[in-house]
């Protein structure tokens, strides 16, 4: 039996291997999270002048397991890596998606069969991750590929660690002595779109790409060109590892641009620019009502997926979806969210219909693995019964969000204004409102469209009280739903929904 195995396991090798990346190929980019939850980036190791040795594997591959208990890489990595000469890096990732994280820990719980325990005695980063060997079109196990500074791919295959580092070194860069590099720029906030106000609690994490220990770095935090916080951290990083800081909450009324930097490090200028910027921005075109529809399509990875809307103060007013991923779990769960009870089904649809209490709100998706809902699964924000005004789907990482201003004041309030009606509705051509005052006064009227936008307005004479009747043409209208709305003089407003079909 073993043997067919072995043999079906050439046959697929000697079918496959033309899939295999050609050298001289750019190398994708790697954003991934370890098996330890730390989350690296290749490029930014490569930008930073070091090559990386790649071992891509399987846990129940017996040739990988022989190359692994060679030592070559560990070797390598203890020479060149970080707590080396700081030149080079390695990545180990489990590349098959049929077995489970367990197989790389040993038998215990395993699911696809593993060879022995590959964390043990491993000092460089293991990734469990199927997606990084087909991003390389990895054609069979093991397959060791260096990639050089200038993002090239090279098959290189089981070398020792003399070997590797013949192949690496020229592709060595210079490294700066002293260098922080900001990875992921987090402004802390509910949106990027101005919406009233809103406190924001402002970070970074960045990385240690210099060849010296990190032990005292001076950053700086700007709004709209003005240094509003400095800070001076004392805490040591070593050599390609990661930290974070954090800046005071501050108050955000309009739109800027909020700036971060990493000044200096070990009491000299940074070795490199490390400067990342964040864009605030007006809101989207106010909505009119106040209630939304929430329309949700999943996925068919509907478990990772969480929405919540929020007031202008952050508070949560409604949600949906997996509670165990909530609000700040975006990206958080590269193996995929927790099962929970309110969590989505696969490729399911749903429709909530959320109040809306005040003026200014943020719609939040989050997912949990950090890729966003695959399509055609969607998320989408409907005015009640109506057309679709925002929709959220594709790759947006781990968060997205926007904020509406929302027409609801007036919305049904009946005071001099009542009995409106509209007919027909829906209506094709010309339409006739009535409407009773209760007093003598002036009533303007005005027509707003699904997203807002006012396309009609009628400022009327002074009338009496009664019943009063008005036509309005809406042949030049495109068909959808649109809102009516009566203003009288001292403020009273009433709002009627209704059609165009032509």
């Amino acid at each position: 039996m073993k043997k067919l195995l072995l043999l079906a396991f050439f046959a697929w090798m000697t079918t496959t291997i033309q899939a295999q990346l050609v050298d001289g190929s750019v190398a994708p980019n790697i954003k991934a999270m370890d098996i330890n939850g730390r989350t690296w980036n290749l490029y930014d190791i490569l930008e930073s002048g070091r090559p990386v040795i790649m071992d891509v594997s399987a846990t129940w591959c017996g040739p990988c397991w022989s190359y692994h208990n060679s030592n070559a890489l560990e070797t390598y990595y203890a020479t060149h890596g970080p707590e080396g000469d700081g030149k080079s890096m390695v990545f180990f990732v489990e590349g098959d998606g049929s077995t489970n994280l367990s197989c790389l820990y040993g038998p215990t719980g395993c699911v696809g069969g593993t060879q022995g325990n590959w964390v043990a005695n491993t000092p460089y980063p293991i990734f469990d991750n199927a997606t990084v060997a087909n991003d390389y079109a990895i054609a069979y196990f093991p397959t060791v590929y260096l990639i050089c500074t200038d993002k090239t791919v090279k098959e290189v295959g089981q070398l020792s660690a003399t070997n590797l580092w013949t192949q690496a070194s020229p592709c060595v860069g210079d490294i700066p002595a002293n260098w922080g590099n900001i990875s992921k720029f987090d402004p802390g906030a509910r949106s990027l779109q101005i919406c009233g106000k809103q406190t924001i609690h402002p970070k970074f994490d960045f990385s240690n790409l210099g060849t010296d220990e990190i032990t005292s770095m001076m950053v700086e935090l700007r709004w709209n060109g003005t240094v509003i916080e400095t800070i001076e951290t004392t805490d040591a990083v070593t050599v390609l590892d990661q930290a974070s800081v954090e800046f005071s909450p501050m108050e955000i009324t309009a739109k800027g641009t909020l700036t971060a930097e990493i000044v200096e490090v070990n009491g000299v200028p940074n070795g490199k620019p490390s400067v990342q910027v964040v864009e605030f921005v007006d809101p989207a075109p106010s909505y009119t009502g106040n209630k939304i529809e929430v329309r949700v399509r999943a996925d068919n990875s509907a478990k990772d997926i969480y929405w919540a809307l929020l007031d202008e103060n952050s508070n949560i007013l409604a949600d949906g979806g997996n509670q165990l991923v909530g609000i700040n779990g975006g990206g958080q769960f590269p193996n995929g969210a927790p099962a929970s009870p309110t969590a989505y089904a696969n490729n399911a649809s749903k429709r909530d219909t959320v109040e809306i209490p005040g003026e200014c709100f943020t719609f939040v998706v989050v997912d949990a693995v950090g890729n966003g809902l695959l399509a055609p699964g969607n998320i989408k924000l409907h005015t009640l019964g109506g057309a679709s005004f925002r929709g959220f789907t594709g790759n947006f990482g781990g968060r997205t969000g926007e904020a509406f201003t929302a027409i609801t004041s007036g919305i049904d309030e009946l005071s001099q204004l009542t009995a409106l009606s509209i007919a027909p509705n829906p209506v094709a051509e010309t339409m006739v409102v009535t409407y009773d005052l209760g007093i003598s006064t002036q009533v303007n009227m005005s027509i707003v469209n699904a997203i807002g936008q006012t396309i009609f307005e009628r400022n009327g004479a002074f009338a009496t009280a009664g019943e009063q009747k008005s036509e309005i043409s809406v042949a030049q209208f495109a068909n959808g739903l649109y809102y009516l709305q009566l203003k009288a003089e001292n403020g009273n407003v009433v709002a009627k929904p209704f059609v165009v079909a032509h």
